[in-house]
């Protein structure tokens, strides 16, 4: 039953923490397991650890000119005490994990 329970758990989820799937077994299942014992479980339900593929989505000109007009139509109703700006700060959206796991002979593919 548990090995039901951490097959599907590691399959709907790319990047799993394994501390985290043993505290869930163990709350759920009153069973307690080591890392070993968790990836030698995984290793035996043929799931892999293997690089994810990256698609690299590219949107028009036009689409992007769109955006910004929606979004500057949504600032000007805001009211200008709701809006917080924190200068020299950097985000990066493209920060994602290389490898992930999936079923044996399944590619891993991300938009």
């Amino acid at each position: 039953m548990a090995k039901c329970y951490i097959q599907s758990y590691v399959i709907s989820r790319i990047n799993f923490k394994y501390i985290k799937l043993i505290s869930l077994v163990y709350k759920k299942y009153k069973i307690s397991i080591s890392k070993s014992t968790l990836y030698s479980c995984i290793s035996k339900l043929k799931i892999t650890g293997k690089k994810i593929r990256k698609r690299i989505m590219y949107t028009s000109k036009d689409k992007k000119k769109i955006q910004l007009a929606n979004f500057k139509k949504e600032i000007v109703n805001e009211n200008l005490l709701n809006i917080m700006s924190i200068n020299e700060t950097s985000i990066d959206t493209h920060i994602s994990n290389d490898y992930g796991w999936s079923v044996k002979g399944k590619r891993i593919e991300t938009i």
